[in-house]
């Protein structure tokens, strides 16, 4: 007797895909795979593909579905920085720039020398209208 066995790939094994694509700009593709992996899984198990979903949305515009997916992803890993700068870089372009001002002061507790979470603290800074804590922010960033 022969059985047939329908093979799953596991979803990690797509992820290499999404990072290529995603850094070849090519978006609609990621978003149709990610659509594609959706129906397979649900979307909380497939943290990666939310996190470039995530991206892919803050670019069109999308601040609020962007954080949306940023926050499910932190639900999964909570002590991700990568994930917290993103969260902080979505405050700031919708104009929350205090509430990314906090998470930025938070991860500068872990790295005090990380010149992204600097440069971001300097915009909010900058847009907070205090300029000595900005271009202090700015400096330490480019040493």
């Amino acid at each position: 007797m022969h059985k047939e066995f329908l093979y799953i790939q596991p979803v990690e094994s797509v992820n290499w895909l999404l990072h290529t694509l995603y850094t070849q700009s090519a978006f609609g593709k990621c978003t149709d795979i990610i659509k594609n992996c959706a129906e397979q899984f649900s979307l909380n198990d497939i943290d990666y593909h939310l996190y470039c979903l995530s991206l892919i949305h803050r670019l069109d515009g999308c601040t609020g579905q962007s954080l949306s997916h940023l926050y499910k992803c932190l639900e999964h890993n909570n002590k991700s920085a990568d994930i917290l700068k993103q969260i902080a870089k979505s405050l700031q372009l919708r104009g929350h720039h205090n509430e990314a001002l906090k998470i930025y002061e938070d991860l500068l507790t872990h790295d005090q020398n990380d010149w992204e979470t600097l440069y971001g603290q300097g915009i909010c800074y900058f847009y907070t209208k205090q300029y000595e804590l900005a271009e202090s922010c700015f400096r330490n960033s480019s040493k």
